[in-house]
């Protein structure tokens, strides 16, 4: 089986799903959202999994244990900076430039 390191690591290139963006975007203009459903709305992406799980286990943050759970990163990091991490879909980057 493999390591969440590896797991990481293989997920690097995948893109973001547009629904996984408006999803994420609906729970955190939502003020009644809760972290559970973030990271529910998390969940179904494999490339902001990886690279949410990656940060959170960096040396910037210096958890003394891996965070191997997607519901633990987004409550140790917040909605606003797991939201900041969802990359809006591409048509929608040209239409910001």
């Amino acid at each position: 089986m493999a390591s969440a390191q590896e797991l990481v690591q293989s997920c690097s290139n995948l893109f973001t799903l547009p629904e996984i963006y408006l999803r994420v975007r609906d729970v955190v203009d939502n003020p009644e959202s809760t972290m559970d459903d973030l990271a529910n709305a998390l969940k179904f992406d494999p490339a902001i999994s990886a690279r949410l799980l990656k940060i959170v286990n960096s040396p910037l943050y210096g958890f003394p244990k891996q965070i191997d759970n997607i519901a633990r990163a987004v409550t140790l990091l917040g909605m606003q900076s797991v939201s900041d991490l969802v990359p809006p879909p591409l048509s929608d980057r040209h239409s910001q430039e």
